[in-house]
């Protein structure tokens, strides 16, 4: 919606996927991988257990910055094993099921539903389940440039400035 000028500002997470016009108003990282049960029972160590072992995965929708980093992941992971990005997403059962909220693949690992589901460390640390990473996430706050004379983009700018980047990683 940014690059239809439509909003004053914008957070994106993950990778772009065109080139915008913004400022960028502030930017942080946040680590994100699969939560799965506590002490990982089932010992998933990355995106290839997902697709080399009988796992149910729970994603994210396809307008979430975590489901971007993922497919990019999904898109590195087929290019290394020399095969088609249709045929890994094809072999991690529960790929195509995507869920709204941030916490909710969390929430069906706790459930019993999943075995790992697209997160944040910070979620799975505050729901006390455990974590594999798969990477760092850049995450930016983007103002559309016909809008940063506004009083409100001022106070969010000066805002985000105050605060240093480890208050802000999640």
């Amino acid at each position: 919606r940014l690059r239809e000028r439509v909003p004053d500002v914008a957070v994106a997470a993950g990778p772009l996927e065109r080139e915008l016009k913004a400022i960028e108003l502030g930017r942080w990282d946040r680590e994100w991988g699969l939560v799965v049960r506590p002490g990982n029972p089932d010992e998933i160590e990355g995106l290839e257990d997902l697709i080399d072992r009988d796992l149910r995965f729970v994603n994210r929708t396809t307008d979430s910055g975590l489901r971007s980093s993922l497919n990019a992941a999904v898109a590195d992971l087929a290019e290394e094993r020399g095969s088609d990005r249709r045929e890994i997403v094809d072999a991690i059962d529960g790929f195509e099921l995507g869920l709204r909220a941030h916490e909710s693949p969390a929430r069906k690992v706790i459930a019993g539903d999943a075995d790992a589901g697209l997160g944040l460390r910070e979620t799975a640390d505050r729901l006390d389940l455990g974590f594999v990473t798969l990477g760092e996430q850049p995450v930016r706050v983007l103002a559309n440039p016909g809008r940063t004379e506004k009083e409100g983009v001022r106070e969010l700018e000066a805002a985000l400035s105050d605060v240093s980047s480890s208050e802000l990683e999640t």
